[in-house]
């Protein structure tokens, strides 16, 4: 039972943290394309790179045996 409410309450944070990183995010963008002249497709394809690696990384680390096709879907 305590280890339920433990991961509860981590979800709870993590909710919390991403939904304020969405909304830096989002700032963070707009002061980019108005303030700096940022081109919105290199803005994108840097982001999705970025994130595709820490990813990667985070695989590559973890060594994830259980991520397979069939428990993600």
């Amino acid at each position: 039972m305590v280890n339920k409410t433990k991961f509860r309450i981590i979800g709870i944070l993590l909710a919390i943290v991403g939904a304020s990183f969405w909304g830096l995010g989002g700032t963070v963008s707009d002061f980019l394309f108005q303030q700096r002249d940022i081109d919105v497709n290199w803005y994108v394809t840097a982001r999705l790179l970025i994130s595709g690696f820490v990813l990667l990384m985070i695989y590559k680390n973890n060594k994830l045996e259980n991520l397979h096709y069939s428990n993600i879907f």
